[in-house]
């Protein structure tokens, strides 16, 4: 499972195969895990959180990303776009902007 996760931060398997808000999980997990806590700043969050919805909900408030949908009684409602701010969260990381890292031996070490 863990090799299988990090190849998808890499995006070596495609997002839709794991899932977009299992692999940020994994990717939260891993960065608190290592104290690495450069998505808070990033993401202007008031603090670290090993709490993947509390993230991605930010994450999508911040970025104005929304889902309408209507509930049993045909009235719409608002929430955020998980899945968007999930893709936002790993792209991030992808691009190098949360730092460079090289996933090795199940860690996150920062290169230089």
């Amino acid at each position: 499972m863990d090799t299988a996760m990090k190849l998808s931060l890499c995006h070596c398997i495609d997002d839709h195969k794991i899932g977009e808000e299992l692999i940020s999980d994994y990717l939260l997990f891993q960065l608190n895990k290592r104290r690495r806590f450069e998505y808070v700043d990033y993401f202007k969050l008031t603090n670290a959180s090993d709490n993947i919805s509390h993230v991605l909900n930010h994450i999508a408030l911040r970025s104005n990303a929304f889902l309408k949908r209507r509930d049993l009684s045909n009235n719409y409602f608002v929430e955020p776009n998980r899945l968007a701010a999930a893709a936002l969260f790993l792209r991030a990381f992808r691009e190098g902007s949360l730092g460079r890292y090289m996933l090795d031996d199940a860690s996150l070490n920062k290169t230089k």
